[in-house]
């Protein structure tokens, strides 16, 4: 006879398990069950309530988001606000990472050498001060972060263009 725990365990209770465990602990664990499984779904409804809510802000800040990746020059143009007057910078450099997907609290990671010096930086993907952001170059790196960048110099530093890059095909 497999007992209680293990019968959750694996989810499922043999008939004549059935008949020894008795028939008021059988409801218990079928109640128990149901219950395990109605939370599960709620879950899943909140989840897409959230993804809902998360696609409608993303259509209402109507952004265009080039397809890139790590490893790939990109130059985003940021809105910079100077007392009263407000003009647009060009931040260009190597993204390094990108970071929570393509969602509203996706962000990315620009790293630059600036007068010797290595700058990075971060920005939100959908940020309202954000005026544009387009790819140079296409880079071609094996990993999704490019961290290891910060302690190179020179020539080790460089990247490789992806001469015959395919753009994905993104689902809208």
């Amino acid at each position: 006879m497999i007992g209680i725990k293990s019968a959750e365990k694996f989810g499922c209770i043999l008939f004549l398990d059935l008949i020894k465990l008795g028939i008021q602990e059988t409801l218990e664990l079928w109640t128990d069950e149901l219950i395990i499984r109605e939370n599960r779904d709620q879950r899943r409804f909140a989840m897409d309530i959230i993804a809902q809510i998360e696609a409608e802000q993303i259509a209402l800040l109507s952004k265009e988001i080039p397809d890139f990746k790590a490893g790939d020059t990109v130059k985003v143009g940021y809105k910079v606000t100077e007392g009263t007057r407000s003009r647009v910078q060009n931040y260009e450099g190597v993204c390094i990472a990108r970071k929570n997907g393509v969602g509203i609290a996706g962000s990315f990671t620009v790293r630059k050498i600036s007068f010797g010096e290595g700058v990075e930086r971060v920005f939100p993907l959908y940020s309202t001060n954000i005026e544009s952001i387009t790819v140079v170059r296409r880079g071609s790196v094996r990993r999704a972060k490019l961290y290891y960048l910060r302690s190179r110099r020179g020539k080790s530093a460089r990247i490789a263009e992806d001469a015959n890059y395919k753009p994905k095909n993104l689902k809208d």
